[in-house]
């Protein structure tokens, strides 16, 4: 809710409260109604209910007609905000008083009472938990005000509630482990693959030679020896992966799983002094949420200040100097300038699944029929001269060259590490 003489009510003309009120009164013929968040409200120790609210007991009894719900009064609120209420604060209490709901802060749990707001201006309790009182006792199991952190000036509140015939389905680990090889090229091992396929240039000469008697089963001889090359490399380049597939149970309560944690790197404009003001920083607001007093949180907000000051001027002083860099790139170097926008790739994800995918291909080759004699006569007759010939050593040399390293392996499951580390021993079988 926008605190009190913002520009908001100038530019609406709106009273939030009045807003409030009326929604409060139309969800509760729907059940119980809550709420919770920042109402930018102090409301100190005031009472929020009519106190001495109740009739007669011998009147109730003899007018039958008088169905009056008493505003009763709660356990006592304890906080840590003694000040007098603001405008706003005012206008919460009224609000309390006039639709039954209840300021829960204070009266449920042992720090539920503490300050959940600061600055360098002051401190004070101005978010709360507002509920009906007829609803309080069987739904609110805990209440609690968290410490302050680098994110906001508001402490979090920690809210559990009873919900009735609600059970949990996971009440324990229940994930499921799996392992998978994969490959993974290390130039250390370069020199014992080589060392071990130059050790089996037998069995590749003797893949030759049943080629050359055998020109008919070239498919099965490739086959061969993709797996002889397979077999020969994958002892070296094998690796085992363990995955974990996280159960619901572990992913509500975010266990943390036993991997290793990402250091991230800091912000190009990050100094020794910046970090050091960040370290300072970080300590004063630990000294503050052990002890909230007035001296810890004036200097927790100039350890803060410092800090930020030191940052943004480091950040504007870094932006700068880019964009100088980028002008100077732009006049002498206009290729590099460009180079630095070029777009990225354009991932689009396609909504077709794959059973679409199969039908829409299944009925453009239904009507298609293969004839493989006739398939074989024009494969024997299309002979090309100039293709029909052993590739040179030149052609294998150019080819390997253009293969690019720490790419995925195709179907054959071959890197293209192994061609270019056994390219000598290859040279002999495929030349």
């Amino acid at each position: 809710m926008p605190p009190d003489k913002n520009v908001y009510y100038k530019k609406y003309d709106i009273d939030v409260f009045d807003v409030l009120q009326e929604q409060i009164e139309h969800f509760s013929n729907l059940g119980t109604v809550a709420v919770i968040g920042d109402l930018n409200g102090r409301v100190g120790r005031e009472k929020d209910f009519i106190e001495g609210d109740s009739l007669n007991k011998q009147l109730i009894d003899n007018i039958q007609f008088v169905d009056y719900i008493s505003d009763n009064c709660l356990r006592d609120r304890i906080t840590e905000d003694v000040k007098a209420p603001n405008s706003f604060g005012r206008r919460i209490l009224e609000l309390c008083k006039s639709s039954g709901l209840r300021i829960c802060n204070g009266r449920y749990g042992v720090d539920s009472g503490k300050i959940t707001f600061q600055n360098k201006n002051g401190s004070s309790l101005i978010d709360y938990l507002l509920m009906s009182h007829d609803s309080i006792d069987y739904l609110i199991k805990q209440l609690s005000v968290k410490d302050f952190n680098t994110y906001s000036c508001h402490a979090p509140l920690n809210i559990e509630i009873r919900i009735k015939g609600f059970k949990i389905v996971n009440e324990k680990c229940t994930c499921s482990k799996f392992v998978y090889n994969t490959v993974r090229w290390d130039e250390g091992v370069k020199d014992d693959i080589m060392s071990d396929l130059l050790e089996n240039s037998q069995k590749f000469d003797d893949l030759l030679l049943h080629l050359t008697e055998h020109e008919n089963k070239i498919d099965e001889c490739v086959d061969e020896l993709n797996k002889l090359l397979i077999t020969i490399c994958e002892q070296y380049t094998r690796v085992e992966v363990k995955k974990v597939n996280k159960c619901g149970f572990c992913v509500d309560n975010n266990i943390a799983s036993t991997k290793k944690p990402v250091f991230k790197l800091d912000k190009p404009w990050i100094t020794e002094n910046c970090k050091t003001l960040r370290r300072q920083y970080i300590s004063a607001l630990k000294v503050f949420n052990e002890k909230r007093t007035n001296e810890n949180r004036i200097k927790f907000n100039i350890a803060k200040q410092k800090y930020k000051q030191t940052e943004m001027r480091l950040k504007r002083q870094y932006k700068n100097q880019q964009g100088n860099m980028l002008n100077r790139l732009r006049r002498n170097n206009p290729k590099k300038f460009f180079r630095k926008f070029k777009r990225t790739r354009n991932n689009n994800l396609n909504s077709i699944t794959l059973e679409q995918f199969q039908v829409h291909f299944q009925k453009l080759v239904s009507g298609y029929t293969h004839n493989e004699n006739e398939n074989q006569k024009e494969s024997i007759q299309n002979v090309f001269e100039e293709l029909d010939a052993p590739f040179t050593e030149n052609e294998l040399s150019y080819g390997i060259r253009q293969l690019k390293r720490d790419k995925t392996p195709g179907f054959d499951s071959i890197l293209n590490e192994y061609l270019i580390t056994g390219k000598a021993a290859l040279t002999q079988v495929l030349c």
